[in-house]
This record gives structure tokens, C-alpha cells and sequence, in this order.
């Protein structure tokens, strides 16, 4: 992460925002969405694996681009690894990590993700922390 993105990033307050309840996406299933954080649009996306979800910005850390290749679609067919549309990359959905691909060992930025009263609460900018971005 570059400095500047770093000092504009601590600059801005994390916020929480309800993108829908749990039943709306389907277990092994992701959903994308479009958050906006001081009026800029952040494109995230929500997996859900059983009964954990994950969150993760919707972008490549190979080369910046948006996962999905279609809306929606995030996954591979056997819906068990992330895939990004550009490159064919897989990433695991416990944390983001790519196993396969031009950016193996990167890690998809995650975001904090709550579920609370069915709720699917996100919280940015605070991300998670993973190896990464220690």
C-alpha cells in the first residue's frame, strides 16, 4: 500500500453500512456491492460458505481489476475458491490468500463483516488484518 493511500485512508473515520440480511445470499454464494465512503463508490463483494461470510474489496491485487466477470460472479464452478475474472487467478475465501495465478501469495484486501440481528454489517475503511498487511 502506498503511503499516500495509507495517510488518506487513516484520515478517513470507519463506518458501518447494512448491505442486506444473511438470506440473501445463498450458502456458497457471493454478492457484489457498491458502498459509498466519504462519496466515493467502494466495489466489495460478500461470500458466504456455509455459516461464516467474508468480505473483501472487489479488486484484483495483481493488476487493480474487478473480480467478478459477471455481476455476481466471484467464484469458481466448484464455488469453493474466489476467481478473478482478468487472469484466472484462485483465492481461498477464508482469507483472501491467492493460491494460483500471477499474484500467488498477495491477499485479496479483506473488510471487517458482522452479522447482527440477520444483518450483514461491513465496516470501512478498517480492514482485517492478514499477512499481507501487517
Amino acid at each position: 500500500m502506498s503511503t499516500q493511500k495509507l495517510i488518506i485512508m487513516q484520515k478517513m473515520k470507519p463506518r458501518s453500512y447494512s448491505l442486506c440480511v444473511i438470506d440473501d445470499i445463498p450458502v456458497d454464494e457471493a454478492r457484489g456491492f457498491v458502498i459509498y465512503h466519504n462519496e466515493l463508490p467502494i466495489q466489495l463483494f460478500i461470500v458466504r460458505k456455509e455459516n461464516s461470510i467474508y468480505a473483501y474489496e472487489n479488486r484484483c491485487p495483481h493488476v487493480g481489476t474487478s473480480l467478478d466477470w459477471q455481476p455476481n460472479q466471484f467464484l469458481d464452478s466448484s464455488n469453493s475458491l474466489i476467481q478473478c475474472s482478468t487472469h484466472g487467478a484462485l483465492f481461498r475465501i477464508e482469507d483472501g490468500l491467492c493460491i494460483q495465478g500471477p499474484c500467488v501469495n498477495q491477499y485479496l484486501t479483506g473488510i471487517r463483516v458482522e452479522i447482527k440481528d440477520k444483518d450483514i454489517i461491513v465496516f470501512y475503511p478498517r480492514t482485517i488484518k492478514n499477512s499481507s498487511n501487517n
